[in-house]
């Protein structure tokens, strides 16, 4: 039997006119597993160099881990040396740039829209 198609999970997630996933809090807890959760709702991140996709070289898609948008290709994922996966360019309208400015920093976080 065929392996079932990851992205199954994400067909019957209810979405607004524009595509974005609208589920309640208690919706989004019930769907994500405990790390998704804090990553993908709270804004967490994952300890450098620990991530499952970080020295993921396959070809193919990556994909919101919440509502399964597509938003990279491996054809533009480099190792950058900094510990997370990282694109050089990303599917058009797929995500949006917010700037982090924690830590004493300014960083730019890379957010599905």
């Amino acid at each position: 039997m065929a392996d079932p198609n990851p992205l199954d999970r994400y067909r019957d997630l209810p979405r607004d006119a524009q595509g974005v996933v609208t589920l309640s809090d208690a919706e989004w807890r019930a769907f994500l597993s405990p790390v998704e959760y804090r990553i993908l709702r709270e804004g967490g991140t994952e300890m450098r160099g620990t991530g499952p996709l970080t020295d993921h070289e396959a070809p193919g898609d990556y994909h919101c881990a919440g509502c399964g948008l597509h938003l990279y290709t491996s054809q533009h994922k480099f190792h950058s040396g900094c510990g997370w996966p990282a694109f050089d360019d990303e599917v058009p309208n797929a995500v949006k740039r917010l700037d982090d400015r924690t830590h004493g920093m300014l960083r730019t976080e890379i957010r599905c829209r």
